[in-house]
């Protein structure tokens, strides 16, 4: 009986180590979880600022190639005008000229 007894004791202290361990591995192993989860949490904001870095480098590049096309535009529209009323002007003057004298 006494051999049971001490049987039954080593077989108990045994799980009781076996849970302790499955208890401490538990812990390391959610430890290791939340490190895992910063590490992806970070490496998804170095991700997205890169992300949105190259978006608003691109977005930077249109607009100041728009900027330059309306640039050479208005460049364009007012050497048009110049050119015109340059080639224009003696007969506009005459034409005021005209309107003023009758």
């Amino acid at each position: 009986m006494n051999e049971i007894i001490t049987r039954l004791n080593e077989i108990e202290e045994k799980a009781e180590t076996i849970l302790c361990d499955a208890r401490a591995r538990k812990d390391e192993l959610s430890v290791q979880l939340e490190q895992e989860k910063r590490r992806i949490a970070a490496e998804q904001d170095k991700l997205e600022t890169e992300a949105m870095q190259q978006l608003e480098e691109k977005l930077t590049a249109e607009a100041k190639q728009k900027v330059e096309k309306l640039r050479l535009k208005k460049k364009e529209a007012a050497d048009a005008f110049n050119m015109k009323f340059a080639e224009e002007k003696e007969c506009l003057a005459e034409q005021i000229m005209q309107r003023v004298i009758q």
